[in-house]
């Protein structure tokens, strides 16, 4: 059976963990970009920030991977490609995307060896690692016009901020047809990634026991959007209280849209999460579910 999955992600979300359990699990070839890039950045004396810079101003340090990636998929039959590009060389693949709250990252990376990275504190490491990220961004749209944080263009998006790379993968191969591949895109958040956009007492008791005894509405998933990395719910406060309350460490979920898109009447996701998204709510939120938010 062909399985091709490509998988990509944000700094710190732990993509390259995920990948390498999901080649142990599936029995399939792993590949990465990512060791690539960073082998050659030493091979120049470069950190990894200054190679992504160079490699904005010159195409050719692209192109040599572009063309292996593209042969690969090509090729071979059952993979793992870990990189934060080959969806788009490989629009037939299963596209996984790996997110994680800004603060839990910095807190993974802060710390550790990595070829080219230091950090100096968990805020150097979230401001870095944010510069890193945009930077490479940046650099597909010029070249390719592929935004990375386009959730829109994955199949299959898995935040990873509260569970570990083990959980993660088996939450991958749980979503998988028995044709390795996906009936339609879908999110699994976490509901402790979730912000509230309504106060805590449109989620009564009262509603919660008859969502209990309704099962089928459970299924239902929660509409979100993410904005500057962070995860609101647009509608589904009620489903996400009882997982919350049940101890569920994923939803499905329904991306609405993100960033600067349009909400509605003209107001984009970012003016409505700043407006509706307030510190009363999330701490009455908290209170209520007793957990705190890590974002």
């Amino acid at each position: 059976m062909s399985i091709k999955i490509t998988i990509t992600g944000e700094p710190g979300c732990g993509k390259t963990t995920v990948a390498k359990l999901l080649q142990e699990s599936l029995q399939i070839e792993y590949y990465s970009t990512g060791a690539m890039q960073r082998q050659i950045a030493a091979s120049k004396n470069l950190t990894t920030l200054e190679y992504n810079k160079l490699a904005e101003s010159d195409r050719s340090i692209d192109d040599e991977i572009d063309s292996l990636t593209q042969r690969i998929g090509q090729e071979k039959e059952r993979f793992i490609f870990d990189s934060r590009l080959a969806w788009h060389f490989m629009p037939y693949s299963l596209k996984v995307f790996v997110t994680c709250l800004p603060a839990v990252a910095a807190a993974r990376v802060y710390g550790q060896e990595r070829i080219g990275e230091s950090f100096v504190s968990k805020e150097n490491a979230m401001n870095l690692l944010r510069e890193r990220y945009f930077s490479e961004n940046n650099r597909f749209l010029k070249y390719y016009n592929a935004s990375l944080n386009n959730l829109s263009n994955y199949d299959l998006v898995v935040d990873s901020s509260v569970l570990d790379a083990k959980s993660i993968a088996a939450l991958i191969v749980n979503e998988l047809t028995t044709d390795g591949c996906l009936l339609h895109p879908i999110s699994l958040v976490s509901p402790r990634s979730l912000q509230p956009s309504q106060e805590i007492r449109s989620v009564s008791e009262e509603a919660l026991e008859s969502l209990t005894r309704h099962p089928e509405y459970q299924e239902i998933p929660v509409t979100v959007c993410r904005v500057d990395g962070n995860w609101t719910i647009l509608d589904g406060h009620k489903r996400c209280a009882l997982a919350l309350k049940q101890g569920k460490t994923h939803l499905r979920c329904r991306l609405a849209g993100q960033e600067d898109e349009i909400y509605r009447s003209g107001m984009t996701f970012r003016s409505f999460v700043r407006g509706a998204v307030t510190k009363a709510r999330i701490y009455d939120w908290e209170d209520a579910f007793g957990f705190r938010f890590q974002g």
